[in-house]
C-alpha cells in the first residue's frame, strides 16, 4: 500500500513539474483571438478524434489472429505496436488543441458568462492532464488494453473546453459591442 501511495504522489509531483514547465515555455507565445465563427469551424476538425475511436477496435486484432498463418507470427506484435505509436501521435496533437484552447479561456475568463469558469477551467486542465497521463503511460505497455472510454474522454474535454472557449469569445464580443465609444 505504502508503495503504491509513493508511486501516485510521485506521478502528481511530476506531472504538476510537466505543467510548470509547459507553461513557463510557452510564455513568449502569442496569436490572434478568434473569433466566435472561428470556433464553430474548429468543432469539426475536433471531429477528427472521433475517428480515432477505430483504431481501438478488436476487429483488426481478431483478423489478424485469425489469419496469423498468412500474416505471420510477427504480424499481431506489430499491429499492436504501430497503433500505440499512431494513439501517441494523435495523443499529442489532442493535447495541443486542448493547450490551444485552455490558453484561449484562461485570457477571455473575465468576459465568461459563467461565475465558475475559471473553477471549471482549473477541474479541465488537472482532468484533462491525468487522464492523458494514464492514456499515454498505456500506449508504453504492451500487455494493457487501450480503453476506448479513456480516449473519449479526452475528446469530450477538449470538446468542452472548445465549448466554453465559444461561450467566452461571445461573451467577450458581446462586452466590446456593449462598451460606449470613447
Amino acid at each position: 500500500m505504502t508503495i503504491v501511495t509513493l508511486i501516485l504522489f510521485g506521478s502528481v509531483i511530476l506531472m504538476g513539474a510537466c505543467l510548470a514547465y509547459w507553461l513557463v515555455s510557452r510564455r513568449g507565445e502569442t496569436t490572434a483571438l478568434p473569433n466566435s465563427k472561428t470556433l464553430t469551424a474548429e468543432a469539426k476538425n475536433l471531429e477528427r478524434y472521433r475517428t480515432l475511436t477505430r483504431l481501438l477496435s478488436d476487429d483488426d486484432i481478431e483478423f489478424v489472429a485469425k489469419n496469423i498463418d498468412i500474416l505471420g507470427s510477427k504480424a499481431s506484435e506489430q499491429l499492436l505496436r504501430s497503433r500505440r505509436r499512431i494513439l501517441r501521435s494523435y495523443l499529442r496533437e489532442l493535447r495541443r488543441d486542448f493547450a490551444r484552447f485552455w490558453s484561449l479561456c484562461r485570457l477571455l475568463a473575465p468576459y465568461a458568462p459563467d461565475p465558475e469558469f475559471g473553477a471549471m477551467l482549473m477541474g479541465q486542465l488537472f482532468l484533462f492532464h491525468s487522464t492523458l497521463t494514464v492514456v499515454w503511460l498505456r500506449t508504453f505497455s504492451p500487455s494493457v488494453g487501450l480503453n476506448q472510454i479513456q480516449f473519449g474522454a479526452l475528446i469530450d474535454g477538449v470538446q468542452q473546453l472548445r465549448d466554453s472557449a465559444q461561450s467566452a469569445v461571445e461573451g467577450a464580443e458581446q462586452f466590446a459591442l456593449d462598451m460606449p465609444a470613447a
